[in-house]
């Protein structure tokens, strides 16, 4: 029995270890095809080279000239004493407008955040009034409650002295009752 076993251990070792090998085979035929296949030509090399350095010489071209014509711009108008006036106009009306929208921010900005401190301070204001009012409740109930403690201890003493009162008068008339007797 454990020959058995051994052996049909071993037959299935020797088949897992066959079945590895061919997919291992035809992994590496597949990665060998692939590599072979994307085998470039020095024509196909040459071609692609040449072709990122024109393009790369183009757009360089292309950058160099936007360049050439800006500073051309800049020169014509530098060297044009109306166009240069205007630049100065412009600009110093677009300095006063930002200047005037930047005054107004703060104000607002200064409207803003005295809204919100003085809501702040009625939410304070209000908070405060509850907790007043919460404590007067909570003295009110106080006293009320000492009251009514007072008042039942009064009636409670007012009963017991009935009471011994009572008690005092049975035992007198008692004693009186048992010395008319004697």
């Amino acid at each position: 029995m454990f020959e058995e076993k051994k052996k049909s251990y071993d037959d299935n070792l020797a088949n897992r270890r066959k079945r590895l090998a061919a997919l291992y085979n035809e992994e590496m035929e597949s990665w060998q095809y692939e590599v072979l296949g994307k085998v470039e030509t020095q024509e196909d090399r040459k071609a692609r080279i040449m072709q990122k350095a024109y393009a790369l010489r183009d757009a360089r071209e292309k950058e160099r000239q936007e360049f050439v014509k800006q500073r051309l711009d800049d020169q014509w108008r530098d060297s044009c004493d109306d166009a240069r006036t205007l630049d100065s106009k412009a600009m110093t009306k677009f300095m006063n407008q930002e200047r005037v929208r930047q005054i107004q921010e703060k104000i607002e900005k200064k409207q803003y955040l005295s809204s919100q401190e003085n809501s702040f301070l009625e939410e304070w204001n209000r908070q405060l009034e509850m907790l007043a009012k919460k404590d007067a409740e909570k003295e009110e109930y106080r006293r009320r409650i000492d009251k009514e403690t007072s008042d039942g201890v009064r009636q409670q003493v007012s009963l017991v002295k009935i009471f011994h009162t009572s008690l005092y008068l049975i035992l007198l008339l008692q004693c009186r009752l048992k010395t008319m007797s004697a």
